[in-house]
């Protein structure tokens, strides 16, 4: 844990999160923005801390805990807090929401939002699926960061494969250009960021790249945003010859390709405790997309606050 420099009327602000993203480009880059806009910032690594419930004067000491991670002691810190008070972004509960891939697709689906068909079954049972089903995209139910992602052909290409779960859940696989679209969201800003798919060869010279948010985009985001009730988040899509079909929505992502993202981050992280809406005690609202924005510019989804 350390604190990085305080300057006058500054905000005491927690950003906790695993030892895993502390080579990534956020939370460091929320951090900066942060200490430049004047704030004294806690970094706390989860993995290394001891939390005494009984002692609330840990959390006591901050108006804001933000949290970037899904392990049971980030959830457990984000919990206290707002047992305390103390303003969460996101909360504990929405980020528990998206914590299973397969609850998380059952959700949107339900919802009537474009998903592929999903399976979820032992992977030596992968066999009773028809051929016709294949090609298959194979992920483990609680990943995250793209890990354990594998494209399947047949259902002999699991033979040998080492398996974290006891399920295993299998997407139809979505025909694209090979790109994968990813909607960025920070409260009431949206970015679309094209990059190329992970199960695709990988083009070094082929950047991500921000493009249009087109309201097609923009309404998926807003209701992620009310199914969830997430703030921080991304939301992994495919565009398709019938619209934009999603995959899965992800907790606080690395807002790639986003120049002005971690400084839009603490402003919005900010205004949530001079606002004190914590959302542990009323449900998240996103008010309907307004019009769509530039290629460089964040889409607003609602007059930002």
């Amino acid at each position: 844990m350390h604190e990085s420099a305080m300057h006058g009327g500054s905000l005491r602000i927690c950003i906790a999160t695993e030892r895993r993203y502390l080579s990534q480009a956020q939370p460091a880059g929320l951090e900066r923005a942060l200490v430049a806009q004047g704030h004294l910032v806690t970094m706390l690594v989860v993995d290394d801390v001891h939390l005494d419930l009984d002692d609330p004067s840990f959390v006591d000491r901050f108006d804001v805990v933000v949290g970037r991670g899904r392990s049971p002691a980030l959830l457990c810190l984000l919990s206290w807090s707002e047992q305390r008070g103390v303003r969460t972004v996101n909360t504990a509960a929405a980020i528990s929401r998206v914590l299973h891939k397969d609850v998380m697709g059952a959700v949107m689906a339900a919802a009537g939002l474009p998903v592929p068909r999903t399976w979820l079954m032992p992977l030596a049972n992968i066999g009773e699926l028809s051929e016709l089903m294949f090609p298959l995209v194979l992920k483990p139910a609680t990943g995250d960061n793209g890990r354990d992602v594998h494209l399947l052909h047949s259902a002999d290409a699991v033979a040998g494969l080492t398996w974290p779960e006891s399920h295993a859940l299998l997407q139809r696989f979505v025909r694209s250009d090979g790109d994968d679209l990813k909607l960025y969201v920070a409260g009431s800003a949206v970015w679309a960021v094209r990059k190329r798919s992970q199960l695709c060869p990988v083009d070094v010279t082929q950047l991500p790249r921000l493009v249009p948010v087109t309201p097609a985009l923009a309404e998926i985001a807003r209701r992620c945003a009310e199914l969830f009730e997430l703030e921080l988040f991304g939301v992994d899509c495919l565009l398709t010859d019938n619209g934009p079909v999603v995959i899965e929505v992800n907790d606080f992502p690395n807002y790639t390709a986003v120049r002005a993202g971690s400084a839009v981050l603490a402003s919005y992280v900010t205004r949530q405790v001079k606002g004190r809406n914590n959302h542990a005690h009323g449900r998240h609202h996103v008010p309907s997309p307004a019009v769509a924005a530039q290629p460089d510019r964040a889409r607003s989804v609602a007059t930002a606050s």
